[in-house]
């Protein structure tokens, strides 16, 4: 006999007998099992929803690190100033308007496949190296891989600082997509970047006030 309620008059006598549930069992009209059947749809839904939200806040803030020493392409006069600093600096010769690349070895320290859609130094207003590209974006990465983005530059801005003023780069500002969420991270350069500026006869139009540049003269 089944161990739902009952259905007919011998269900229930059988069942006060024994002692059990004797209330009657209506049956079920197709708009209650509709209405049943739709209300396990929406909550499941909504707990799938949940793991989905519940894994993209689980997902690392940082995915890209720096993992090795910065280069330079063979048009940047670079020194590296091991003494300078804890943990030593590299000091890029500024030559009014012309371009150099920045090489940054990176790795994705996520445990899902990223894209790397752009990299870029530490924005800042008037810069002595001005960004003006990231050939060879985007990148993909999967977990643990590493690869070598480029930072095109160019040398600029002389104009708004004093002979021998240094402007200094401590990060990098890598965009990532990690399961179709945008993300830019600021990734810590494990040496700090310097450039100089120049002396009076190699920098054109020189003014010696950054603030020239915020009010647009």
């Amino acid at each position: 006999m089944s161990d739902m309620l009952v259905r007919t008059d011998a269900d229930r006598d059988a069942r006060a007998a024994d002692g059990r549930d004797t209330r009657w069992e209506l049956p079920e009209t197709p708009r209650a099992r509709r209405r049943r059947t739709g209300i396990r749809g929406v909550v499941a839904g909504a707990a799938l929803g949940a793991v989905v939200a519940a894994a993209a806040l689980a997902l690392p803030p940082v995915d890209v690190v720096q993992a090795g020493p910065l280069h330079f392409d063979a048009d940047a006069t670079h020194l590296m100033l091991e003494r300078f600093d804890e943990r030593g600096v590299y000091s890029l010769r500024y030559v009014h308007g012309d371009r150099a690349e920045v090489l940054v070895p990176v790795r994705n320290d996520g445990w899902l496949p990223t894209t790397v859609t752009g990299i870029s130094l530490d924005g800042r207003p008037a810069p002595m190296i001005d960004p003006v590209g990231a050939p060879g974006t985007p990148v993909e990465l999967a977990p643990g891989e590493e690869a070598t983005l480029t930072v095109e530059v160019r040398f600029d801005n002389c104009e708004y600082y004093t002979e021998r003023a240094m402007d200094v780069y401590r990060d990098v500002t890598v965009t990532t997509r990690t399961a179709g969420v945008d993300v830019s991270t600021r990734v810590r350069l494990d040496n700090d970047l310097v450039v100089r500026s120049p002396m009076m006869t190699t920098c054109p139009d020189r003014v010696s006030d950054r603030g020239a540049f915020l009010r647009g003269g």
